[in-house]
């Protein structure tokens, strides 16, 4: 196991968290991901799903550091969606 991984709290936020968040309303969000600018929630259950708080802190960060640039957000997406295979619990 890395060491990076190791140190990657896992914790959930609902749709309504990354609304107040980012004030981006669902069909954006849902928008973004499409695109593959954010990254997509995980099934919880039949009827419940979440966001990977660590990875929408990411792309915050990106946005925040001025990454506008839609292949570089999507680069950042990939790159977190490839770490979940790493996450150890």
């Amino acid at each position: 196991m890395s060491e990076e991984s190791s140190k990657i709290a896992i914790a959930f936020i609902r749709m309504s968290d990354i609304e107040e968040i980012t004030t981006l309303k669902d069909k954006t969000i849902y928008r973004h991901i499409g695109e593959g600018v954010f990254p997509p929630s995980i099934t919880l259950g039949e009827q419940s799903s979440g966001w990977l708080k660590h990875e929408v802190e990411a792309i915050l960060k990106a946005r925040i550091l001025g990454v506008k640039c839609k292949d570089k957000l999507r680069n950042i997406v990939k790159g977190l969606i490839k770490k979940r295979d790493t996450l150890h619990i």
